[in-house]
């Protein structure tokens, strides 16, 4: 019984660490209402360095040898009831293949801690499988329907329909959300298994990629924060106006923007100053994603005592063709903890013997110190 007792010994000081948690965010609240400014940023940007750090050189490149092979992992996908087994198959596969690295989908336990006593028999079977895994985890931060139905503002509405996510300018949303990712990292650092753990993988919004699809927000939660982003960037109603082209506009009165057609495909630049409220909101769209994407990984970061790689699926500029996607922040979070970004090949001339591109700018990442 020795691998069930261990569970109960995680579980019970999981637990203590989720009431210091709740404890610590309600303080934290409190004194944000007593301290913070009307219109605070939702996530402070660290200052650029003077100048920027050397270009990489020809020789500073990694190489690939027989003796350092690729930096594979296998992608366990969704674990269904019952077909563990055949996951496991797979996994002495990758074993057999040399291949030791997984990216492990990691219920996200809003229900409470004995989720991730879930998880944690998961990865114990894989590595009872492979004695040699280890894991990046992959968290998927989206709120279950039963917190959506609970926080009607918050929740993402477009074209009068309502979406299955939060909007990333909730403030609740990212409140709880990072009580319950910080729960996870304090409970896999005090699990047997802590140092099989490479890192997070954060994901949200659409296909779990942060990927903002088929129109504006017009949620309540986003209409207070895109006013807020204004207030922030323009400072004043004078320069809105005149920006906006309107004399009578106010940081109260703002709406969200009707989406322009899409239509004719050519159409590419934004016509000023006509167009400046759209040109505002697509900016605001990314940067309040990338914002939240740092509050996120910062909070990581401050939570593991073990060094983890910190990787978003962002930054898919060569791809996305909506400019409201909210993927055009990249350099907000090349100044965050984010540690690297994940992308699928590009959908453009990905078969066999294809280009295969990535979907973003990678010598800018690398240029950063980023992967």
């Amino acid at each position: 019984m020795p691998g069930k007792n261990s569970h109960y010994k995680v579980l019970l000081r999981l637990a203590g660490v989720v009431v210091f948690l709740a404890l610590a965010g309600l303080l934290g609240m409190m004194l944000g209402r007593w301290t913070a400014p009307d219109f605070a940023p939702l996530a402070p940007v660290a200052e650029k360095p003077s100048s920027p750090p050397p270009a990489p050189t020809m020789e500073a490149e990694e190489t690939v040898t027989e003796e350092t092979p690729p930096p594979v992992f296998f992608g366990i996908g969704a674990i269904p009831e019952g077909n563990l087994p055949l996951i496991l198959d797979q996994v002495a596969m990758a074993r057999d293949a040399g291949v030791h690295r997984y990216v492990f989908p990691v219920p996200f336990p809003w229900s409470g801690p004995r989720e991730l006593e879930e998880s944690l028999r998961l990865v114990e079977a894989v590595i009872n499988t492979d004695p040699q895994a280890a894991f990046l985890l992959k968290l998927n931060l989206n709120p279950p329907e039963e917190w959506l139905a609970t926080h009607p503002e918050d929740r993402m509405v477009v074209g009068g329909e309502s979406r299955p996510y939060a909007t990333p300018a909730s403030r609740a949303w990212i409140e709880e959300t990072g009580k319950v990712l910080a729960a996870v990292v304090a409970g896999m650092e005090l699990s047997p298994h802590n140092n099989r753990v490479l890192g997070y993988l954060l994901t949200a919004l659409g296909e779990e990629r942060w990927y903002n699809k088929g129109g504006f927000d017009q949620s309540p939660a986003n209409l207070r924060a895109f006013r807020q982003w204004l207030r922030r960037n323009y400072r004043d109603e004078t320069a809105l106006r005149k920006a906006w082209n309107d004399p009578n506009v106010a940081f109260d009165a703002v709406a969200i923007p009707r989406k322009p057609d899409p239509a004719p495909a050519e159409s590419v630049f934004l016509s000023l100053p006509q167009m400046q409220p759209v040109a505002d909101y697509q900016r605001y769209t990314s940067e309040i994603t990338a914002d939240a994407i740092a509050i996120f990984a910062a909070l990581v970061r401050r939570v593991a005592e073990t060094p983890v790689n910190i990787l978003v699926p962002y930054g898919y500029a060569f791809e996305l063709a909506n400019n409201d996607a909210g993927h055009f922040a990249l350099g907000v979070l090349l100044s965050s903890e984010v540690d690297g970004f994940v992308s699928p090949v590009s959908a453009i001339d990905r078969g066999v013997h294809g280009a295969g591109g990535m979907m973003g700018p990678v010598d800018t990442v690398r240029y950063h110190g980023k992967s």
